[in-house]
């Protein structure tokens, strides 16, 4: 598995809350004041009241926030450490902005480019108050499209008391994403969709994070079987999936290494798709660790 598919797993944290905005003036009977700003390019921005918030799961941090032109920063880190965190083309954390629009499908991020000099930067996470739970901290980073080889640079951001929840949101009516993982019933309860540079994943969770599955598909999947290769091995297949669990100290990302996804249906006209699928692991954090992921059957809106 490539690491941008990683990634995509990370990026959910923030993408979800694109869908699931809400006002925050008062958090657990505490008055707070919320305020996230940059300047982006030499020009200001700042995320409208209610289109900011944060996320903390299974030992990691998103901070995501959305201007009134619908211009959108998300960073994620992948721990919960006050500090410092570098972002790097190869670093596990991760920052991106975009529009929510009809371009965002192609979005500018820390982990596109070559080095340092072309994306990246850091944010420093200053404070995580379990009491308000609230987040603060400043950030600078330069993000990266390498569709056309465009560059931003934000700097001066900050975010302060910014709050946030442990639990993901719930599910569009009618999405549905249930397997069997190791022989064991597993159905979500939080499903998620996004378009991601003309491929579209599906995330089915549980509520607090502690399993996913994830299915990447080309946006334009048609009906029919399609085979799911191990990472590396050549042709290298469009279709992926990874299971992915709260381990002893973090969540494990497990790439699939065979596999198939059956798309029953993708109706570009009602933003569906369905399918079945099943697929073997095996756990990023040890090799003789698998997983057998089976009767998989997904049913997701993909819209907007």
């Amino acid at each position: 598995m490539t690491r941008s598919k990683i990634l995509l797993l990370l990026l959910f944290i923030g993408g979800i809350f694109s869908a699931c905005k809400k006002e925050y003036s008062i958090e657990n009977g505490n008055v707070t004041t919320s305020n996230f700003t940059a300047v982006i390019n030499g020009m200001p921005w700042a995320a409208t009241t209610g289109d900011e918030g944060a996320t903390l799961l299974q030992g990691m941090v998103n901070i995501t926030g959305i201007s009134a032109d619908s211009q959108e920063i998300s960073i994620t880190l992948t721990d919960t450490l006050l500090g410092v965190h570098i972002l790097t083309p190869k670093s596990s954390s991760i920052a991106v902005y975009g529009f929510i629009d009809s371009s965002y499908s192609s979005n500018f991020s820390t982990s596109q480019g070559t080095d340092s000099t072309v994306s990246g930067g850091q944010v420093d996470l200053t404070e995580v108050n379990t009491l308000t739970k609230t987040v603060s901290g400043a950030f600078s980073f330069k993000v990266y499209r390498s569709s056309d080889g465009a560059q931003r640079t934000i700097a001066s951001g900050v975010f302060s008391n910014i709050p946030y929840t442990s639990t993901l949101p719930g599910s569009n009516p009618g999405d549905t994403v249930t397997a069997s993982i190791d022989n064991s019933p597993f159905s979500s309860e939080s499903i998620q969709a996004s378009i991601q540079d003309d491929f579209l994943t599906i995330l089915g969770s549980t509520s607090n994070g502690s399993q996913s599955i994830a299915l990447v598909v080309p946006t334009n999947a048609p009906v029919g079987s399609h085979a799911i290769t191990a990472p590396g091995v050549l042709p290298a297949s469009p279709y992926s999936a990874i299971y992915d669990f709260a381990g002893p100290n973090s969540n494990t990302a497990a790439p699939a290494n065979a596999g198939t996804i059956n798309i029953l249906e993708n109706n570009a006209s009602t933003s569906r798709i369905k399918g079945n699928f099943s697929f073997t692991t095996t756990d990023a954090s040890s090799a003789n660790t698998n997983h057998t992921i089976s009767s998989g059957f997904f049913s997701v809106y993909y819209g907007k």
